[in-house]
């Protein structure tokens, strides 16, 4: 079972339960081994002192590295290609985490960009997971690429959204 303390080190929460969850970034093949535990079977990654998913090929978990420096939104490229592997995986039935250094700034905002892809309303999806993952989506710029990225998604909506379901 997992235990409070790993659960308090690792920030873990599911936004979409058993599919989409959000946590600090994996620094040890104890974290990993964890995040398996919880049914993860896939990650991104933003922040670069993280170990790989497939470090010494000891987990079995596919693994998705986008460098976003700290207290910066991703690009929306970036996010683009984040929530395309997200996709991906929930196809495949790997459930996936997105994580940076705290996973609170960078990873709030792609899991709020991902409910707005999946049919929410930017303030909705904000307030969503600032309520699940208090202290999320830190800084004004980061709040201001999920409206960047609805906008985005609004104007080429045959190639962004999919049913809602949030």
């Amino acid at each position: 079972m997992r235990s409070e303390e790993a659960l308090k080190r690792m920030n873990f929460d599911w936004i979409l339960q058993n599919e989409l969850a959000g946590s600090q970034g994996p620094a040890s093949l104890e974290d990993l081994s964890y995040l398996h535990h919880q049914g993860v079977r896939a990650i991104i990654r933003m922040e670069k002192q993280t170990i790989a998913a497939d470090t010494e090929n000891l987990v079995d978990m596919v693994d998705m590295f986008e460098m976003v420096p700290d207290f910066t939104p991703p690009k929306l490229e970036q996010i683009k290609r984040m929530i395309a592997f997200i996709d991906e995986q929930l196809k495949a039935n790997r459930p996936v985490p997105v994580s940076c250094y705290a996973g609170i700034g960078r990873t709030g905002t792609v899991l709020a960009c991902y409910l707005v892809h999946r049919g929410a309303i930017p303030d909705d999806a904000i307030y969503r997971i600032r309520k699940l993952r208090p202290g999320s989506i830190e800084t004004p710029e980061q709040e201001e690429t999920v409206f960047r990225y609805a906008r985005l998604a609004n104007s080429q909506s045959d190639n962004f959204m999919t049913e809602p379901d949030c």
